[in-house]
């Protein structure tokens, strides 16, 4: 994959909630659907290239990043049959490149340590995407939702690393009520990724409550404190610590 095309996961994960149809003014909101769909194929590819496939499955891949091409044209065109007809190849060049990568996986020494670091690195991004609940709610948002589904998948294949969820809210209610919400939020994380086949041992919850919330804060900032953050270990140094820092967006709050 050119070094561009690698910047489309980073879209497909900070920007579908906010997805802009005005950037294809001449196409339907079936069109922008589609192009959406095409998008989240960008990311599969990244979880294949970062899994393994760009080292021991390079020829697979390229297979995989021209059918994404082809879709991205067709989906910008409009030919919505195309597309599908596309995207339906390129998820059974998904599917058998899974399989060869957990054989290679089990049988060979083709993925490296140096996978396993990028694999962490995704794993983090999924679980750090923005817009995860509305107001009051512990329902997980439409892409929050996808991104668990991508994270569950890594989680199965590193039965020793372990993630603390811990839930968050603004500071719109009482202190007691903020901080049951929080726990329902992570628990409901922790509930989602044992639904997908995540060991139950691989996964805490707790709660920070509004600790991080600000009291003024606008429409913007308290959506980013509806959020649960994961931090992620080995099994062995799993023990859930006291919070403290838990993302880079608190850092200035601390003494």
């Amino acid at each position: 994959m050119k070094s561009s095309a690698l910047l489309f996961p980073l879209l497909a994960i900070c920007g579908c909630s906010s997805w802009d149809s005005s950037q294809y003014p001449k196409l339907n909101h079936y069109d922008v659907e589609m192009i959406h769909q095409v998008e989240h194929l960008a990311l599969e590819i990244d979880i294949l290239a970062n899994r393994g496939a760009r080292v021991c499955l390079p020829g697979q891949l390229e297979v995989l990043n021209r059918l994404y091409l082809k879709a991205k044209q067709e989906a910008e065109s409009g030919f919505d049959k195309d597309v599908m007809h596309t995207l339906i190849d390129a998820n059974e060049q998904i599917h058998l490149m899974t399989h060869q990568l957990s054989w290679l996986e089990d049988h060979t020494q083709c993925i490296s340590q140096a996978t396993l670091a990028q694999e962490r690195h995704q794993l983090l991004l999924y679980l750090a995407i923005d817009n995860q609940f509305a107001l009051d709610q512990t329902a997980l948002l439409p892409d929050y939702r996808e991104a668990l589904t991508h994270s569950a998948a890594i989680l199965k294949r590193h039965p020793s690393w372990f993630v603390t969820f811990t839930g968050y809210t603004d500071a719109k209610a009482s202190e007691s009520y903020n901080q049951d919400l929080g726990l329902a939020r992570a628990m409901r994380v922790k509930e989602f990724l044992i639904s997908q086949g995540v060991s139950p041992q691989q996964l805490a919850a707790r709660s920070g409550g509004e600790i991080y919330a600000l009291s003024d804060a606008d429409r913007t900032q308290a959506l980013a404190e509806r959020t649960v953050v994961a931090e992620l270990s080995k099994r062995a140094e799993s023990a859930v610590p006291e919070p403290h820092i838990h993302a880079i967006r608190h850092w200035h709050m601390q003494p």
